[in-house]
């Protein structure tokens, strides 16, 4: 069911909650940590997070071993499973974003990402990536324990069903995903060819993705002058970030990808990420779908 609450009344509670959670942090902060944790692989951990990933590279062939796939029967009561996955880089069609905000604290969430990998027959697995706590057996979660670093961390590789059934399904949290789609296609998309016809002069302007564009390609039109410059806010550096060496040149303005966290657009995406859920949870896909044909989980809203 779908709740539709005041945006201003949402909003204080969301910032009381995020208050009181700052007040915690520093009137504990202010204190000597108590417990100072020395990482360590051999402590008596939860059933579900005892055992830890690996993944083996062989030129574009990726094993992953211990890929965890839990069977969830109550939020406390599941049966541990486990299954290795090989598979080419090739056949990953895509990468979705996962949010899920913590339960009275809506400005924080936990993240996660799902990888669509292509099967046989064309069907498709979705294998999840998520760094969470490592608890021991009998261990709560404390959110400010948490921003003191009081725990471990570990990754978890999941099936995507593990990770997010348990949080719809037995967790009560909203769970909201992020479709996007990486193929080859896109891969420099803006290279060597599509910058040569471009007028001499011209600005490129790129705001949405770093692979989009063959950055060597960029810096030879920059060099030769073919493009009298060029402004971003992504790259290849990590986290999508411009590259240094391209963001030094004079030619180049660079900055980073925050268009998106003005107080306009997070008021626009809020309401409108409310509205496609509202759809979602009708069993309809959201209005402006331009890929509502692909949308083969539908099957995890009726389990």
């Amino acid at each position: 069911m779908t709740r539709w609450i005041n945006k201003s009344v949402a909003a204080i509670r969301a910032l009381a909650a995020l208050a009181a959670c700052v007040a915690a942090v520093l009137f504990t902060g202010c204190r000597t940590v108590e417990k100072s944790i020395e990482p360590s692989h051999f402590r008596d951990w939860t059933a579900e997070q005892a055992l830890l990933p690996t993944a083996e590279f062989r030129g574009n062939q990726v094993t992953i071993r211990n890929v965890r796939n839990c069977q969830y029967f109550a939020n406390d009561v599941y049966l541990v499973d486990y299954y290795d996955k090989t598979f080419d880089l090739s056949a990953v069609r895509g990468v979705d974003f996962i949010i899920v905000p913590f339960s009275g604290m809506p400005l924080l969430a936990h993240t996660m990402l799902s990888f669509e990998i292509a099967g046989a027959g064309g069907a498709s697995d979705y294998l999840a990536v998520s760094v969470e706590v490592r608890k021991e057996k009998n261990e709560q979660y404390n959110p400010v324990k948490g921003s003191a670093r009081q725990y471990e961390l570990m990754y978890v590789l999941a099936d995507e069903r593990d990770v997010i059934q348990l949080r719809t399904n037995f967790n009560q949290e909203h769970v909201f995903l992020y479709r996007t789609v990486a193929t080859p296609e896109t891969e420099n998309l803006i290279g060597k060819e599509a910058l040569a016809k471009m007028k001499d002069g011209a600005y490129l302007v790129n705001v949405s993705r770093g692979n989009l564009v063959d950055e060597a390609a960029l810096e030879a039109a920059l060099d030769s002058g073919r493009l009298a410059g060029c402004a971003m806010d992504v790259g290849r550096a990590p986290d999508q970030m411009p590259t240094p060496r391209l963001a030094a040149r004079e030619d180049v303005i660079a900055t980073p990808h925050t268009a998106g966290l003005t107080p306009q657009a997070i008021e626009h995406q809020s309401m409108e990420t409310a509205a496609q859920v509202a759809e979602i949870v009708q069993g309809r896909a959201p209005k402006g779908a331009v890929n509502a044909e692909h949308w083969t989980r539908k099957t995890l809203l009726r389990k």
